[in-house]
């Protein structure tokens, strides 16, 4: 997943976000690092991202630096409105755009989603708040974190008797995720 940070060592134009920089995904992620993934955004309508004043939507602009898989455009109906007429007017190539295709139809091949039944809306919240579901997402936050380094084996923290723990806010944001998972470890007061 790209993010919509500012990277200035990566990206010479002042405040473009790496998601709309075709000098990270394109050049740096792509062809020097050799990623063959799927190249996936994050929300663009982060605050990060849509806030940029570029010339193009962010839509336009991510897939345009490279990215396949565009997450929550501000309006999809004028997102893909852009990328259509990107494509007509040859801004977007055929090829190009078969490649992002072709690499979204084989995550979802590789998912098996080609073999899975419908998923109905009527029991849909109570399947995902489930305890196996519960257990299935843990497991899966476990075997995907990778520590490259861990100073005085700090990792995983356990000992929190003696330790105070600061959570500041910024931000419009309404949500408290990160104060809840928090509190799944530690008393804290806010």
């Amino acid at each position: 997943m790209v993010g919509h940070l500012e990277v200035p060592t990566l990206e010479q134009t002042k405040g473009l976000p790496s998601s709309l920089s075709p000098s990270i995904i394109h050049d740096l992620l792509v062809k020097e690092l050799g990623f063959d993934g799927l190249v996936v955004t994050d929300a663009l309508n982060m605050k990060g991202v849509s806030d940029y004043s570029g010339n193009q939507s962010s839509s336009l602009g991510s897939f345009l630096a490279g990215a396949d898989l565009l997450l929550i455009p501000d309006d999809l109906p004028i997102a893909f409105e852009d990328i259509r007429n990107a494509f007509v007017s040859g801004a977007i190539t055929e090829e190009r755009l078969a490649h992002s295709v072709k690499k979204i139809l084989n995550a979802k091949f590789d998912a098996k989603l080609h073999k899975s039944k419908l998923v109905l809306g009527d029991s849909l919240h109570q399947d995902i708040e489930s305890s196996d579901a519960a257990k299935l997402n843990h497991q899966l936050a476990e075997a995907s974190l990778t520590v490259i380094q861990n100073k005085n084996q700090i990792l995983p923290i356990q000992q929190f008797e003696n330790t105070n723990i600061a959570y500041v806010k910024i931000g419009a944001a309404t949500g408290d995720y990160f104060l809840d998972r928090m509190r799944h470890y530690t008393s804290i007061e806010s």
